[in-house]
C-alpha cells in the first residue's frame, strides 16, 4: 500500500487530488469498476506531482476509498479497524434511506483521523473551538453522485448526464465521539 506523501512537512491524504491531476483536463470517460462498471468521470493518477488540493478530492480514488473500504488518508484497509468520518455535513433526506449525514469525504481510521485533526488547518481551528464533529461509523449506504451534463462539459468536454462522479455515504449507524475519545484510541 502507498506510505503518505508530504507536501513539505504536511501529510498529504491519498485521496486529495493534485494540481496536476486537475490540470489534466478534459479527464476521460469510461466503465469504472468501483461505479459498478458503470460509466464515471476519471482524472488520470498524477498523485503527488503539482500541489494538493486539500479541500477536493480525486473522484476516481474517492470512489475506490468509499468501495474497497480505504483509508482516505493512508489507504490502508479499514476492515479491521475503527472507521471514523470528520465530515461536517448535518442530516439529509436521503431517499430509502431516512434522514442521515450524507458525506462525501471516505472514512479514515483513528491515527489518521488524529493526524488530520492536528495538521489540518481547518479542523484544528473547528477542535479548539469546539465545533469538531467525529463519527465513529458502523454502517453507511454508498450513494451515487450523477453528474449533469454541464459538469461533464466541463471535466471531460463531453455532454453526457447521469454519468458518476463521486459516491457519497449515508451514515446509517453512527456515534458521535469527543477529542478525548479519539486520544484514547491513539494511545
Amino acid at each position: 500500500m502507498d506510505a503518505l506523501v508530504y507536501y513539505g512537512k504536511t501529510p498529504v491524504p491519498w485521496s486529495v487530488i493534485w494540481s496536476e491531476e486537475e490540470a489534466a483536463k478534459p479527464w476521460s470517460l469510461r466503465p469504472c469498476d468501483f461505479a459498478g462498471g458503470f460509466m464515471a468521470v476519471c482524472p488520470p493518477d498524477k498523485r503527488g506531482q503539482g500541489k494538493p488540493n486539500f479541500g477536493a478530492t480525486h473522484p476516481l480514488r474517492q470512489r475506490q476509498a468509499v468501495v474497497s473500504g480505504l483509508c482516505e488518508i493512508c489507504r490502508f484497509p479499514l476492515k479491521l479497524k475503527t472507521k471514523l468520518s470528520l465530515s461536517e455535513e448535518r442530516l439529509t433526506d436521503v431517499q430509502g434511506v431516512g434522514q442521515v449525514p450524507l458525506v462525501v469525504e471516505p472514512l479514515c481510521c483513528s491515527k489518521c483521523a488524529w493526524l488530520s485533526v492536528h495538521h489540518c488547518p481547518h479542523l484544528k481551528k473547528r477542535a479548539a473551538d469546539g465545533q469538531i464533529i467525529i463519527r465513529q461509523v458502523f454502517q453507511f449506504v454508498p450513494v451515487a453522485q450523477q453528474l449533469n451534463g454541464a459538469a461533464t462539459l466541463e471535466f471531460c468536454s463531453v455532454d453526457s448526464p447521469g454519468v458518476i462522479g463521486h459516491f457519497k455515504m449515508a451514515l446509517t449507524k453512527y456515534k458521535v465521539r469527543d477529542l478525548s475519545w479519539l486520544e484514547a484510541q491513539v494511545s
